[in-house]
């Protein structure tokens, strides 16, 4: 919980405090609320989410890696726009980190490493970001051509 006397009442920052405070103490009942309200409002929901995708997508990115959009764009720049493993335009951009300093989806904003597609931040997610596994598949791939072993 934080503490809300850092705050002076009635400002911005002390309604925040207060919001997030009663969020942590009543989590469950807000997530079976907006659940509730998001199926409601379904038709509402899928135009909101059409019209401001970017910035929703935006918001995740902060919340789960602490990249502001800005940041994301430079590493996107500094990338020529392309995968930093394939090399293939971005089209579906995921931020890649080291998932030895932040387990799961969550990062620190510290241990981000690079701008990946889908398919290879989910290539080397599933071979658990070990070089060990990844340099085996490496070999296992030589060891392999048209079909028939070498």
């Amino acid at each position: 919980m934080e503490n809300l006397s850092q705050y002076e009442v009635g400002s911005p920052e002390y309604s925040r405090a207060a919001n997030r405070n009663y969020y942590e103490r009543h989590k469950e009942e807000e997530k079976a609320r907006t659940s509730k309200w998001r199926k409601d409002n379904k038709e509402w929901w899928d135009n909101y989410y059409k019209e401001n995708k970017e910035t929703i997508a935006a918001n995740s990115r902060k919340h789960a890696y602490g990249i502001t959009q800005e940041q994301f764009e430079v590493k996107i720049r500094e990338q020529d726009g392309k995968c930093a493993i394939c090399y293939k335009p971005l089209t579906r951009p995921d931020v890649d980190h080291d998932h030895t300093c932040c387990p799961g989806k969550k990062s620190c904003g510290k241990c981000t490493r690079g701008i990946l597609c889908h398919g290879c931040n989910t290539f080397i997610g599933l071979a658990g970001d070990s070089i060990e596994i990844l340099s085996n598949a490496i070999q296992y791939l030589k060891g392999w051509q048209n079909g028939r072993r070498q």
